[in-house]
């Protein structure tokens, strides 16, 4: 009986620890956001890719990468650096950067993704993504209209 009450309380212990130290990604700032998620494409680490993600993504992203296991690998996966390059302010938006370069490539490019808080940390949304992509366009199309 000791012996299973000593093990409670050992579990009970840890677990208190993990939510003081906020087991899971860091995703306090911006900054640690996007470090957080460049590494998440560095390693190939989808789960942590997902947890970069607003609560509203992350069923979705699960079962697409379900999806994409089912299909025949090649066995030639590309291997990527993702470098954080941070994030900045467009408009209303938030937009976080990192640079994938193909190993081997010297020169690489820019994913763009949007930033939004979500329970006091800063989180990846697909909505918002796309959002932003549809203004840069319009944008874009009104500055050709303009010539």
């Amino acid at each position: 009986m000791k012996t299973r009450l000593n093990a409670l309380l050992l579990c009970a212990l840890i677990a208190g620890a993990f939510s003081l130290t906020g087991c899971g990604p860091n995703l306090s700032s911006l900054d640690a956001t996007v470090a957080t998620y460049a590494k998440a494409f560095q390693a190939k680490d989808h789960e942590l890719m997902v947890q970069c993600h607003v609560k509203a993504d992350q069923e979705k992203l699960r079962k697409q990468h379900e999806e994409s296991k089912k299909k025949e690998s090649t066995g030639k996966e590309k291997s990527w650096t993702a470098t954080a390059k941070g994030s900045k302010k467009v408009g209303d938006f938030t937009v976080g950067t990192i640079e994938l370069k193909e190993e081997g490539d010297e020169k690489g490019f820019d994913m763009e993704f949007v930033l939004v808080e979500e329970d006091g940390k800063w989180k990846v949304s697909e909505a918002k993504g796309e959002e932003y992509q549809k203004k840069k366009l319009e944008d874009l199309m009104k500055g050709d209209q303009k010539d």
